[in-house]
């Protein structure tokens, strides 16, 4: 869709047939799970390094026994999640302990991707897990007081994710914009554990006082790979009354994540702003795409960064129409932005 026609529609219009499919390995096992998916068919991929938790109860549940992992997200047509799922769990074992972390989170709105998913693609309603996504990002050093808030029921874990804050963040030191370093973990807890992980985290880091941090949390679709503590055990009509309870309060903020080449992160920013957002978090990765030429496969991996900005759902469409109209998203190898919706978010920047 080019920027003409996203500026002609709603963005409830946008693609909405693409889920988020995301790996969570060690760091020397990345690379098969890179060349085996683009052998099954998916050809682009962003990866981030980060490191996990040593403690020994926490990695009884996270079954990662590497403290340096690396995080890798696809973006796939949502109408292809089960046969994806399936063949990288077989091919991976993902069923067996040790072995990693993969899970799926339904994106709202897609820009930037050449090949469009199937228009039948419809979202899945149910969700197939107890468990949602929590992220909090802080800033560098403090990811350790999330752990040990966190892990008071001894069998959660988490991945850290070096990253910085954005320019409006910034402090100038002879001219030169000194940007915050920052920590984001991420982790998949039960879903009745939110609130009390909430609560504990804003009292402990002081989320509701400007710039000390940013919590939310978002529905996870389907997971493998985490083992269940020892008489953790709900019925399906418990995790149905608690998933309903949690999503009970709407979702009405949204967490924007744009990719673009490496050195392009203050345009995203600033377009971002223009739009209506509030500074952002970027991190570093790479990524790759692969282009089919007549003898032979290319494989071209270059450096990327992630700019996530956290905004309400009124100002997304604004936010994503600046960005798609600054980096001109149709046209391949420019960038691409992805949505979703996000629970409970609490530490966004104030005017």
């Amino acid at each position: 869709m080019n920027k003409e026609m996203l500026s002609q529609t709603s963005l409830s219009e946008l693609d909405q047939n693409y889920t988020l499919l995301t790996v969570i390995v060690n760091q020397n096992k990345a690379e098969k799970i890179t060349q085996y998916a683009k052998r099954i068919g998916i050809k682009r991929y962003t990866s981030f390094r980060g490191k996990g938790t040593a403690t020994s109860a926490i990695l009884q549940m996270l079954e990662i026994s590497d403290i340096n992992r690396e995080v890798i997200i696809f973006i796939i047509p949502t109408v292809q999640v089960d046969e994806m799922m399936a063949k990288l769990t077989e091919k991976f074992h993902f069923e067996k302990p040790s072995q990693g972390i993969l899970f799926t989170v339904k994106l709202s709105h897609v820009l930037g991707i050449t090949h469009k998913a199937p228009e039948n693609s419809l979202p899945d309603t149910n969700l197939h897990t107890d468990l949602i996504g929590m992220c909090t990002i802080v800033d560098k050093g403090l990811a350790s007081d999330v752990l040990d808030v966190c892990n008071r029921d001894s069998f959660l874990g988490g991945t850290i994710l070096p990253a910085h804050g954005s320019a409006r963040e910034s402090v100038k030191i002879f001219n030169f914009a000194i940007e915050p370093e920052k920590e984001l973990v991420l982790m998949l807890i039960p879903v009745n554990k939110a609130n009390d992980m909430k609560n504990r985290l804003v009292e402990k880091l002081n989320l509701k006082d400007k710039n000390s941090g940013i919590f939310f949390t978002f529905a996870i679709d389907q997971v493998r790979g985490l083992k269940k503590k020892e008489g953790y055990e709900d019925s399906e009509l418990d995790i149905k009354e608690r998933l309903a309870d949690w999503e009970h309060e709407e979702a009405h903020y949204d967490a924007i994540w744009t990719i673009v080449p490496e050195g392009y992160d203050g345009d995203v920013v600033r377009a971002a702003e223009k739009g209506g957002s509030q500074g952002a978090t970027i991190l570093s990765a790479r990524g790759a795409h692969v282009r089919d030429h007549s003898l032979m496969i290319a494989d071209i991996e270059p450096e990327r960064e992630v700019v996530i900005v956290i905004t309400k759902r009124d100002a997304t469409y604004d936010i994503c129409k600046e960005i798609n109209e600054k980096f001109r998203l149709d046209d391949p190898g420019q960038g691409v932005v992805f949505v979703f919706p996000i629970h409970e978010p609490v530490g966004l920047l104030n005017k």
